[in-house]
This record gives C-alpha cells, structure tokens and sequence, in this order.
C-alpha cells in the first residue's frame, strides 16, 4: 500500500488480554464488513486515564495530551519498521476498562487482606486496603473518561483525526465472562482462547458482542452518566458501536 493512499486505524488498548482478545477479531471484521476502507489496524497499548505511576491517575487537564503522547511514542517506533505517519492515520479508536468508576463512594469497602482490588459485582462492593483512596482515584478515572469521550477528535501536527473511546465493564473479564476477579494468567488464558474462537470469524465475533449488554448502540447513549452510575456493576460494552463508527469512517471515505 502506497503512502498516498496508505489508511490506518490505531487501536489503543491497555493490556496484552485486550490485544490478544480484540486485535485480529476487528480487524477481520472491519475488513470483511468494509473492504472500501482497505485500511491497516495498529494496535498500541496505553492507558490514557493514568499515568506512568500504578493506580495514580492524571488530571483531566492533562488526558488528552496523554493520548497524543502514547501516539506519538508509537508513530516513533513505527518509523523505522512500517513508516506509518500521521498523515495515514484515518482514526483513532481507544478500548477502556470502566473499572466500576461509576459506583457510589459507599460501594468501596476496607480489607485490610485484600490483595489488589477485589469485585463483588452481586453485591455492588469493591473491596480494597485503602478504600477511600481508591474511590478517589476512581472517580477521576471517571472524570478522566467524561473527556475523552466527548473530544471527538485529536489533534497532531495540525491534523485533527476521528477519536472515539469505547468501553468493557467493570473489565474486559466480566464484561465477557462475568469474571472481573481474574489473574494475569487466566486472562491470558482467556484472551488467547477467545482469539482462537473470534479472531478469523467476523460473523461470529459481532454474535458474540450482541449476547453482551449494551446501554445503546448509539455511541453518545452508551456514555449516559446516569445509565453509567446505575449499571456500575453491570456487564456492559459498547464495542458494537465501534463497527458503526466504521461504517461512518467506510461512507464518508467512498464521498471522497
């Protein structure tokens, strides 16, 4: 593929679970749903509602200039391998675990043997030594996440490209598999079981995120902070409404 017509989507995820997991089955899909997109998924991995530091959380102020930075550090290692820029870029798509940060303060319970964060998503309970803090933290991940959804777009060099933010709650596990306590090595035994299954099976992958609840498949509707607050425990994705988002990019890039 030329540079002229060269078209990439990045995909910004924020583990190996979520690449393994979403990485070849939206690139089959977007590729057998819109071949006029003729387009490349790069995947980079980033968590802009966070910062270098575990479990501190940047401003608001500063999310935004985050995303820029984690593209950026791509498109740098990117250079010398395929020598993506970002003029090919055509758009931004970022896949986020909600980390329940919609739950009221009283939902966070102290334990003092807790090891990490533990959900009860039965009961509504986030278990944690320091539950006071970790509800602040996550009450901005929430602010955090209110802003990048809303950007619309972000800006590089003077170009200002599509961004939309997608979601899995409480996290990909639960949102898939009601399991939102897994380890390191489960999810990574489920993320390679569900690319086996779904990553070369367009048809099957778009079934399977249609079994999983949805607040909408209107991309705003999903990011209503009411539904958001009331489904804090909820298994919940708006993954579907990033295959529309394609069909807009597929449609407007044929008006071309």
């Amino acid at each position: 593929m030329s540079s002229k017509t060269r078209k990439a989507i990045l995909l910004v995820v924020e583990g190996l679970s979520d690449k393994y997991t979403w990485e070849n089955a939206i690139r089959t899909t977007l590729s057998l749903r819109f071949p006029e997109l003729n387009t490349e998924i790069y995947v980079v991995r980033g968590d802009a509602t966070i910062s270098d530091r575990p479990n501190h959380f940047i401003s608001s102020s500063m999310v935004i200039a985050n995303v820029q930075k984690t593209v950026a550090d791509h498109l740098r290692k990117e250079k010398g391998r395929s020598g993506l820029r970002v003029d090919d870029i055509l758009a931004i798509a970022q896949i986020t675990d909600l980390d329940a940060c919609y739950a009221d303060p009283s939902d966070y319970v102290e334990d003092p043997e807790a090891k990490g964060v533990r959900y009860d998503a039965d009961r509504h309970l986030i278990y944690s030594k320091s539950p006071d803090s970790l509800a602040d933290l996550r009450a901005t991940k929430a602010m955090n996440i209110d802003r990048l959804w809303r950007a619309g777009d972000i800006t590089f060099g003077g170009k200002r490209i599509p961004y939309r933010l997608f979601y899995t709650n409480i996290n990909l596990e639960h949102a898939l598999y009601g399991r939102p306590n897994c380890t390191q090595d489960e999810k990574e035994d489920l993320s390679l079981d569900f690319d086996d299954k779904y990553g070369k099976d367009g048809p099957a992958f778009v079934a399977r995120l249609e079994e999983i609840p949805s607040l909408s498949r209107i991309y705003k509707e999903t990011w209503n902070e009411d539904s958001l607050h009331g489904n804090a425990f909820a298994r919940l994705t708006n993954i579907l409404s990033l295959l529309a988002w394609a069909e807009e990019l597929a449609k407007a890039e044929a008006a071309r």
